[in-house]
């Protein structure tokens, strides 16, 4: 992590790559664009991922991905978009802004992934292709958008 409030990262890579499993004080929203994945972690299964799928991981869950090399885009690769969400950044957004107290409490609750369905992840997909194209800087409303949504 960077010093950045949060961490908007878009990727296409070769589906023999393994995104090693990593500690983090983060929250984790993934957009799996294309591709087939097993999240994992040590000791249980967490909910394997396919294209289309919106998931958020809680900062608690140590996990890793390993891809699917039969499920690419058109170039042979996997395409994702994962916001890291740091806890810290999260607690100072409550202390300056009490109207998101109820949205940290509800988040709070998750110590398993969810996955975002239907309308909810076609809202949370429209927020994260938008911050494809901007900086950092014009990203800022779309992440406060962004935590109505979950």
């Amino acid at each position: 992590m960077n010093d950045a409030s949060f961490t908007y990262d878009y990727k296409k890579q070769p589906p023999l790559n393994l995104i090693e499993a990593y500690p983090d004080e983060s929250w984790e929203l993934s957009y799996l664009v294309k591709g087939a994945e097993l999240v994992g972690q040590e000791g249980s299964e967490v909910p394997p991922m396919i294209s289309g799928d919106v998931m958020l991981f809680p900062p608690t869950l140590t996990h890793n991905w390993s891809f699917n090399c039969q499920i690419v885009n058109e170039d042979g690769e996997v395409e994702f978009i994962r916001l890291f969400l740091p806890v810290s950044f999260l607690e100072r957004l409550v202390q300056n802004f009490p109207e998101y107290q109820e949205i940290m409490a509800h988040l709070q609750q998750y110590t398993w992934p969810v996955r975002y369905e239907s309308l909810q992840a076609n809202r949370i997909i429209e927020e994260l292709e938008i911050m494809r194209e901007l900086s950092d800087i014009e990203r800022i409303p779309h992440v406060m958008h962004l935590l109505s949504l979950l």
